[in-house]
């Protein structure tokens, strides 16, 4: 789930453009209503996270996590890596949720932990699937969680983490019969007293296990020991203190073991995150590696007696690193650097060292949670695992090119930090690019090749924009040098027929001069001082231009915000206040003109005395229109009126005891709700804009429209018959 995050605000395209090409629509004739359309489909994605990977013993490798897809396509939380580096189209677990840990039997059988459960909607803890991935029905191990690692010894699986089983009892580390039915092992009792992180077998079949515990079985153990699998016992001749986590340990040969965490000590040594100790329990001497990190996340051994890890680090700039060890402790290659912590390092037969976490970049290339690095530590091709992406905003240019803002680190196949454009055949722009390196929450073109961008960033295009930039929409995408940057917090925007800018939010500065909260400046970017609304209060929302008017939205109490909120309607031509402001109880997140009145939405529950929740409509002469009441409760994140008769909002509407609908419509004449219109989201819609076709784009924080995959934007049939009756063109 995500948070919710604030109302956001959409201009409605009030007319249609002239004709233009037309995204194809796959449907049969007399298709529902409100289908959703195949394009466009950008594919917005974030980086997932790779928990776990299992070599397999022809090369490819299991990845295990919290993702949705892999290079686009769904794989919720399981895919296979071919031996050559692809995606397995065929290995397709039908499970759902994340998963932690990993392990396989000596007959193919794969162990998943931490998932949800399957398509039967059974809640299991652990599920069994055959080499296939079909789910092995005969065998599960249920509600325990979470589960932080697992391990496959003779005829047990051994599962560690922080648990809760049947029997009842917190327990931290148990076992269960492979050719059982899942059923946890009660004879065998090792009982930690603290999280079991990670475990590995010895040579003579011991378990070592690491982790946060400081007892097994009552017996002192400084968060690492080494465990019989008869008995539970921990071995007496084996006694290592560690004065931190364990985060993971490798079994090496001779009786060993690596360990790494976030320690500076073992056994009274200075030994900083990783170490290697005897089969003694003696810290080994001639082994001290000091690689300058505040953890080793994980290490795994290969047959050539080398030590692959990940390591993590605090501070700015790369926070992780893949290394590699020869048998002595020395670096074999330079370090291989992640824009973000990762956590696995993973050997496969084929010699490929695999590399799972939460990052999206490696040594400078997009990579979202895993990576693939050859025996010379070169980067291999990307086989991204990937979560949906966030749409904040979307802007239609005449053309019915669509630009993208939001938190997104690829669209399409193609690296796009936060920014991009869809062509008018919906395919992805590849030459325009400019990037933002934070989250863009605003978007406004003009008619003139020119789009505005506003958010939470501090860089667009590789120049210093502060909030606010100004970009080219021709070419790549250059961002104007001479204009933006904003000192404060801008909340909407809007451009005018003539290219003028309308800025509202909390601001003190944009583009260095000193601003009030409300503010105009022309497309030559000079500030008009001349036009001065009379809002002193932090400007929530902003309408386009109509009747030579616009429509401000503002916190009535200033800062700290009040609960109260006005509405007024403002002269283009001297900023001067055109009628009397109306009172809302929250101050409105989003203002749509139209012909037929002005519409006013957020999370308000009243306006000038009268009852609304989270839309009204204004008449031409600024009084709440008595006429047009909707049946809802709830708030409006996005506006969008329609050429149908129609007006179409996103949010959080209830209607009496029905759950939350996400997406509905209402007609322009009354208010009422017309239900033949009935996309269903599985989470946040951020906001609504139109197509060049009638279509309608829906954007936010969902990773399913009407059961389709779509993350975070989709194109919705709305009011045109070519869509409605099944016409495609190209």
């Amino acid at each position: 789930m995500r948070s919710n995050g604030s109302v956001l605000k959409v201009i409605a395209v009030l007319a249609m453009t002239s004709p233009l090409p037309c995204f194809a629509v796959n449907h049969d004739q007399g298709e529902a209503f409100g289908h959703t359309i195949d394009r466009p489909n950008p594919k917005l994605a974030l980086p997932g996270r790779v928990k776990a990977i299992l070599p397999l013993a022809d090369g490819s490798a299991i990845l295990g996590g919290e993702f949705a897809a892999v290079n686009g396509e769904l794989r919720p939380g399981l895919a296979k890596r071919k031996v050559d580096g692809s995606l397995d189209p065929n290995w397709r677990p039908q499970l759902k949720g994340q998963v932690n840990a990993l392990a396989i039997d000596t007959q193919g059988r794969i162990y998943a932990a931490g998932l949800s459960g399957h398509v039967s909607e059974s809640a299991y803890s652990v599920v069994r699937l055959h080499p296939d991935g079909s789910v092995d029905d005969s065998w599960s191990l249920p509600h325990i969680f979470p589960v932080l690692t697992l391990a496959v010894g003779g005829p047990f699986l051994y599962v560690g983490g922080e648990l809760q089983p049947s029997s009842g009892g917190l327990q931290f580390l148990v076992r269960s019969a492979l050719d059982g039915d899942g059923a946890v092992d009660e004879t065998w009792t090792p009982q930690p007293n603290g999280l079991v992180r990670t475990l590995s077998f010895g040579e003579d079949a011991s378990l070592f296990a690491g982790g946060e515990f400081t007892t097994i079985g009552g017996s002192p153990r400084g968060r690492i020991a080494k465990i019989s699998t008869q008995d539970g016992h921990a071995d007496p001749s084996w006694i290592v203190s560690v004065d931190a986590a364990i985060e993971s340990v490798v079994a090496v040969a001779g009786g060993g073991a690596v360990i790494a965490g976030w320690f500076e000590s073992v056994n009274g040594l200075p030994r900083p995150a990783i170490a290697k100790i005897d089969a003694s329990g003696s810290v080994d001497s001639d082994w001290n590696v000091d690689l300058g990190v505040d953890a080793v996340l994980s290490v795994v051994s290969s047959a050539d007696s080398t030590i692959d890890g990940a390591a993590y680090r605090y501070g700015s700039g790369p926070n992780g690193f893949a290394f590699r060890l020869d048998s002595k402790g020395h670096e074999l290659w330079p370090r291989r650097e992640f824009s973000e912590s990762i956590r696995l390092a993973v050997s496969c037969v084929s010699g490929d060292r695999l590399v799972g976490g939460a990052f999206r970049q490696v040594a400078g290339q997009m990579r979202l949670g895993f990576a693939a690095l050859d025996a010379d530590g070169s980067l291999l091709p990307a086989l991204d695992a990937e979560l949906p992406g966030l749409a904040r905003a979307v802007a239609v240019q005449p053309d019915g090119s669509v630009i993208i803002g939001g938190e997104f680190e690829k669209a399409g196949n193609l690296a796009r930090r936060n920014l991009v454009r869809m062509r008018a055949d919906g395919s992805v722009d590849g030459d325009w690019n400019p990037g933002a390196n934070g989250v863009v929450r605003r978007l406004a073109v003009d008619g003139n090749d020119l789009a505005y961008v506003a958010g939470s960033f501090t860089s667009v295009g590789g120049l210093q924009k502060r909030g606010l930039a100004r970009i080219s929409t021709i070419g790549s995408g250059a961002v104007d040098p001479a204009w933006g940057g904003v000192l404060g917090t801008l909340l909407d925007m809007n451009v005018d027929a003539e290219g003028r800018v309308y800025l509202a939010g909390d601001m003190s500065y944009v583009n260095g001069l000193p601003v009030p909260t409300v503010v105009r400046f022309s497309r030559l970017g000079q500030l008009d001082t001349d036009w001065n609304p009379p809002i002193a209060t932090v400007a929530w929302s902003i309408s386009a231009v109509i009747d030579d008017a616009v429509y401000v939205g503002y916190a009535a109490g200033g800062l700290p915000i009040q609960p109260e909120g006005e509405v007024q309607k403002i002269s283009v031509s001297d900023g001067a206040s055109m009628a009397p402001p109306l009172v809302t109880d929250r101050p409105p997140g989003g203002i749509v003109v139209s012909p037929d009145g002005v519409y006013v939405f957020g999370i308000f529950t009243e306006i000038a005395g009268h009852p609304r929740y989270g839309v009204a409509r204004l008449t031409v002469n600024g009084a709440v229109d008595p006429n047009w009441v909707t049946p809802f409760q709830g708030q409006v994140s996005g506006l969008v009126v329609g050429n149908d008769g129609r007006v179409y909002l996103s949010g959080g509407m209830h209607f009496g005891e029905d759950s939350v609908v996400r997406l509905a419509s209402f007609s322009r004449d009354d208010g009422s709700h017309l239900a033949d219109w009935d996309p269903q989201a599985d989470w946040l819609v951020n906001g609504l804009e139109r197509g060049p076709a009638g279509q309608l784009y829906a954007f936010g924080e969902f990773d399913r429209l009407d059961d389709e995959p779509r993350f975070g934007f989709a194109a919705i049939v709305a009011d045109e018959a070519i869509f409605t009756h099944g016409f495609e063109q190209n």
